[in-house]
């Protein structure tokens, strides 16, 4: 399926029309809504070669024309002007309407070469088909139709299949979803503490038999504290701090990523901590008794720095950065604290960055496949 017909199932979920035209090189989608008729035309011009910026104003003229004409047949062959046929009729011609807005989206394999032919309309953007990535250049229209952000994150290859971004994410498709792996994950933490808390008697037990003794593990064939220190915590500091980092970076992560996959990630990283964190203690030859979601969260939150990394959306710049920066300065917190478990944070970290790593490249095979 090349990356033209993939757009067409992508506006199609999102509520766009695919109207008939004479143009076989366009795809031409349509919406109207009470700010009146609003089109999209997509256009592969492969490396660019040849194409002008006359060419797009030309092309331009042509689609408005040609929706001119789809809907003047459609209005012959229903017998009645429908709703796309008055909404044109208005703004083809009736006096004090404005005309429709049309949003031009190249599909090319150099933008930068395309720049300077799309220089004069300020309603185009490109798409990188190597990169399957949008491009909006800081001259031309910074959204359009609120579909500036579902399309990056869609062409990103993120969105599991058969669930649209614009549903459940507050976007244009829908109220805001809460993630279900994610608020699982916190509720399970909380809840565990919330016992511990209320009873001494499951509080001793769990510290005792939950947490991370690397003696135990090696020796006493305890492996499932591997997993079981992953849920919890040495009190209420401890445990919002990681609740904090794990609902705002996990919820973006895991609705980029499907909550199996995320799940996946999620467990290994707090795995990968854990081991590194036994390896390292062997190493110095200290004993420790470790506890908490830390970990799994540093997975987490190096699979987040990824997302942003390979997203490059509007603000592909500064939020690696950010996000980078906010991992660095976690990391130079625990190394300067005392009874943080550094160990678990870095193999966390380096964890989640595999996992999301080994996923980004499955995902980017499987779409390359396809296109």
């Amino acid at each position: 399926m090349s990356l033209r017909e993939e757009l067409e199932q992508f506006y199609h979920s999102q509520g766009w029309r695919l109207a008939e035209t004479n143009l076989p090189q366009v795809s031409l989608w349509l919406r109207v809504g009470e700010d009146g008729l609003r089109a999209v035309q997509v256009l592969d011009v492969g490396s660019g070669e040849g194409f002008t910026g006359r060419a797009l104003a030309a092309l331009r003229e042509q689609v408005l024309r040609a929706l001119g004409e789809s809907a003047a047949r459609s209005a012959q062959e229903t017998g009645r002007s429908d709703q796309v046929s008055a909404e044109y009729g208005r703004a083809d011609g009736a006096a004090g309407h404005s005309t429709p807005r049309l949003l031009s989206i190249l599909l090319c394999d150099d933008p930068g070469a395309l720049r300077e032919a799309a220089e004069a309309d300020s309603s185009c953007w490109m798409i990188d088909k190597n990169a399957r990535r949008l491009v909006v250049y800081e001259d031309k229209i910074p959204d359009f139709c609120g579909m500036r952000r579902p399309l990056e994150q869609w062409l990103a290859g993120w969105l599991t299949e058969g669930r649209t971004l614009g549903h459940g994410n507050g976007g244009a498709g829908g109220a805001y979803r809460v993630m279900p792996v994610t608020a699982a994950l916190v509720a399970l933490n909380v809840l565990v503490f919330l016992i511990m808390w209320l009873s001494p008697a499951a509080r001793a037990f769990l510290y005792d038999r939950g947490t991370l003794v690397t003696e135990r593990v090696l020796r006493g064939g305890e492996v499932y504290r591997i997993l079981t220190s992953m849920f919890l915590h040495a009190g209420v500091t401890h445990l919002f701090s990681n609740m904090i980092m794990l609902y705002f970076a996990g919820e973006v992560v895991e609705r980029q990523m499907g909550s199996l996959p995320y799940l996946i990630l999620y467990l290994v990283s707090g795995i990968a901590g854990n081991v590194t964190s036994m390896v390292v203690e062997q190493a110095m030859g200290q004993t420790w008794i470790s506890l908490g979601a830390s970990g799994a969260i540093f997975g987490v939150m190096g699979a987040f720095l990824l997302l942003a990394v390979l997203h490059r959306g509007p603000r592909a710049r500064t939020e690696p950065l950010r996000i980078a920066m906010g991992i660095g300065l976690s990391l130079y917190n625990g190394f300067v604290s005392v009874g943080t478990n550094n160990a678990a944070h870095v193999g966390g970290l380096l964890g989640g960055l595999l996992v999301f790593a080994l996923f980004a490249a499955v995902r980017n095979s499987r779409l390359r496949k396809r296109g």
